[in-house]
């Protein structure tokens, strides 16, 4: 019986160690599973938490940095405002296009630039969008609105190209294509003080719905040909330009706007236009040395440039001059090649 029952106490001791060990490791794989999936829990809330705190952050950090960027631009567009024409013309909201980039002082347009050609073409071809009378001048001009709100000078055809004017060196209207001999004239001299220019022809009855009230009541139709006289100082409802009879158009030149303050003075060498009254410069011995105190030195210099290409292109006509930045521009060629038969008459 003693024997039996310490065989017996043995074997339970055994079992009961058996047990105690096996729910030891069960328990702890159970409480390791637990914790790990707490701590996953756990990771993945602080992961959430992290994310919505980035972006958050990016949130913050778009918002400050549209902010920001909005306050820069609104400075940029009140700063533009008061800004010299020199670098107002290198902000893109006084752009229409690329070529407003080119003026400096009296420069109009670069030596060397492909897109000179492309803004010919342009003055050329682009759709008109609008049309009114310029009171700029003694005669008649009309302001076109070309493509992003380019607006443009045509001086339309008073002659054909091969008419002979007779009477003094500045007789007669403007002549269209001495606007853009003129252009080609003055680029290859490197005076590159004149407007760009084109040879253009427009059709005025297509061109009635783009032209504003004061225009159309200077715009008559003579002999079934739409015409136009316009509103200037020597115009005239009895001096008109129409439609060509041919081609239904009316053949000018277009000259590209320069951008900037341009200002108007009078030419110190103006004739008098009365053969019997000379100009002060005509009876004055010592006229160059008066004027020489009086003008800047830079127009002074541009203003022989300018005698020496009026004289080449026969131009009589400069009573006034126009400045960009204190230089001289040369504007208003139209007055130019007379006939072979006036070169040098009034100089």
């Amino acid at each position: 019986m003693t024997n039996f029952s310490f065989y017996n106490l043995v074997l339970l001791l055994c079992l009961s160690f058996v047990i105690y060990y096996s729910l030891n490791i069960y328990l702890f794989n159970d409480l390791q599973a637990t914790v790990s999936k707490s701590d996953f829990r756990v990771a993945k809330h602080h992961a959430l938490s992290s994310k919505t705190e980035i972006t958050k952050g990016n949130s913050f950090s778009k918002n400050t940095t549209s902010n920001s960027l909005l306050s820069v631009q609104k400075a940029i567009v009140v700063k533009s405002k008061i800004l010299k024409p020199v670098f107002r013309n290198k902000n893109p909201k006084y752009i229409a296009i690329k070529q407003k980039l080119w003026p400096n002082a009296n420069i109009v347009f670069p030596s060397t630039d492909k897109l000179i050609g492309a803004v010919i073409n342009a003055l050329t071809t682009d759709s008109i969008y609008s049309m009114k009378n310029s009171r700029r001048g003694t005669q008649l001009k009309l302001v076109l609105e070309l493509t992003n709100s380019q607006l443009v000078l045509f001086k339309p055809s008073w002659y054909s190209r091969d008419e002979i004017m007779n009477g003094s060196v500045y007789s007669g209207k403007d002549r269209h294509n001495s606007e853009i001999v003129s252009f080609h004239l003055a680029a290859v001299l490197n005076l590159r003080y004149t407007p760009i220019v084109a040879g253009r022809r427009i059709s005025l009855r297509d061109s009635l719905k783009y032209a504003d009230a004061e225009l159309l009541q200077t715009m008559p139709v003579l002999n079934n040909l739409q015409c136009v006289y316009g509103v200037c100082h020597f115009c005239k409802s009895d001096e008109i330009v129409c439609d060509d009879k041919q081609n239904g158009t009316l053949e000018g030149a277009v000259l590209f706007t320069i951008p900037g303050k341009i200002i108007k003075y009078r030419s110190p060498w103006q004739r008098t236009y009365k053969e019997q009254l000379k100009a002060e410069w005509e009876k004055n011995d010592n006229y160059c040395a008066l004027i020489s105190k009086k003008l800047n030195f830079d127009v002074l210099l541009d203003l022989i440039d300018a005698a020496i290409f009026d004289f080449l292109i026969q131009n009589g006509d400069r009573h006034h001059y126009e400045t960009r930045e204190n230089r001289v521009l040369l504007l208003d060629n139209g007055k130019g090649f007379v006939s072979d038969a006036q070169l040098g008459r009034g100089y």
